[in-house]
């Protein structure tokens, strides 16, 4: 879906990840990243940021946590990443890159506190109950730490994704605020929810969701209360595109992942955006069978923008031996282990595109481009540099734990 953009705005880099594959570099089942795109976009958003008087948690999942792209927008010695998950968090502190934000997404599970607030000691955890902030303050008691915590807020009308609900309704906030706020060892630092931002009928404006007003009228209830509000994040869909209106809206805090990719649905749509597309998803021909291609797969979350459902988006991929070449002849996408119009199977052993009778061979190369969550695959991460002065070179591969492999590791 995103491939036609990735032509457009960088083809070197699908010509240059299809020589890895081809020369042995790389093993398929890899996304390739763009150091100097990826570091170029993270400098737009800090300017954009810093104009708006924004502060930066960037979102480490949909780029496989990998160290060396971080490495590259983070300040020295600063927490400007957000952690999902404890792999994510685990990952980030091997690698001594600071960590911002935890708990928004999934919260931190009882068992792992300890460890959380000792060793890995984000600037802020978010909370979706009383019980969860309590279990944070025995902790900080037990060990005689401090730690600030945000508020996960909703009310009814808000967007929440299946799964991924929880959180205080502003009905409660008062009461569950007290109650937090008389708590050893955790001091309330602010607010946040997901998402703060959608994208309207076409996929080409940012439309702000009623979880924004929430936002505002919780900082409003908590300062009301004496509880200064310091901090009011705003993650989902973050961009150069949409700071403006989130400054206007009271927002502080935002957490960018895709717009480092230049892979968010504004991207999608529109020619525009200051972010350029820094990530293919290289992978190879395994075998054919019954007039289909099966590729190597674990790597397929293909996380589709939902404006694009009502759109009949249809995924391809550029295919051949020829790196000189590779954009002239494309597949598209059929499914993952699952005959076409069988549903999508569970496990993506394999990807299955349709040949619709071109030649293909095992052993081809294989480069899509489409907006991923890494975090959720076993596919691996290669970060290439040089690619803005016409010298690529690959640094490194890194496998969905973070460890570096290839070459002299293995």
């Amino acid at each position: 879906m995103f491939l036609q953009q990735i032509t457009r705005k960088n083809p070197e880099l699908i010509k240059v990840a299809a020589q890895l594959h081809q020369a042995g570099a790389i093993p398929p089942n890899t996304y390739v990243f763009d150091a100097d795109t990826f570091e170029e976009n993270g400098k737009k958003l800090r300017a954009e940021a810093d104009k708006y008087g924004l502060k930066l948690y960037f979102m480490t999942k949909q780029h496989g946590r990998n160290p060396e792209l971080f490495r590259r927008i983070i300040r020295p010695g600063a927490k400007e990443t957000v952690c999902v998950n404890m792999q994510c968090a685990r990952v980030l502190h091997r690698h001594g890159i600071g960590i911002g934000h935890m708990g928004n997404l999934c919260q931190v599970p009882k068992y792992e506190l300890e460890k959380v607030v000792n060793t890995y000691r984000p600037e802020v955890i978010s909370v979706f109950s009383v019980e969860k902030a309590k279990q944070i303050s025995d902790v900080c008691a037990k060990y005689n730490k401090t730690q600030k915590l945000l508020l996960r807020v909703h009310a009814p009308e808000d967007v929440l994704f299946l799964g991924m609900e929880g959180g205080f309704f502003l009905e409660e906030l008062k009461k569950v605020a007290s109650e937090i706020a008389m708590m050893p060892g955790v001091s309330i630092e602010g607010v946040s929810t997901f998402p703060a931002v959608a994208s309207d009928k076409d996929g080409t404006e940012p439309v702000a969701t009623r979880n924004l007003t929430t936002l505002r009228e919780a900082k409003q209830m908590l300062e009301s209360m004496g509880i200064e509000c310091n901090t009011v994040n705003a993650p989902g869909n973050n961009c150069c595109a949409n700071m403006k209106m989130l400054a206007e809206n009271g927002v502080t805090h935002i957490e960018p992942g895709s717009a480092l990719t230049g892979s968010s649905t504004y991207h999608l749509f529109t020619d525009d955006e200051p972010e350029t597309p820094a990530m293919v998803y290289v992978t190879e021909v395994s075998h054919l069978w019954d007039a289909q291609a099966y590729v190597y797969g674990e790597g397929f979350f293909i996380d589709d923008p939902p404006v694009t459902l009502s759109k009949d988006f249809k995924h391809y991929a550029y295919f051949g031996s020829d790196p000189d070449k590779i954009m002239e002849r494309k597949m598209m996408f059929t499914g993952i282990g699952a005959r076409p119009g069988s549903g999508f199977a569970k496990i993506d052993y394999h990807g299955l595109l349709d040949p619709n009778g071109q030649d293909v061979h095992v052993g081809d190369t294989v480069v899509f481009g489409f907006r991923g969550q890494l975090f959720m695959t076993r596919a691996y991460t290669a970060v290439v540099e040089g690619m803005a002065s016409g010298n690529p070179r690959l640094v490194g591969v890194w496998d969905w734990a973070g460890h570096r492999v290839g070459g002299d590791v293995e």
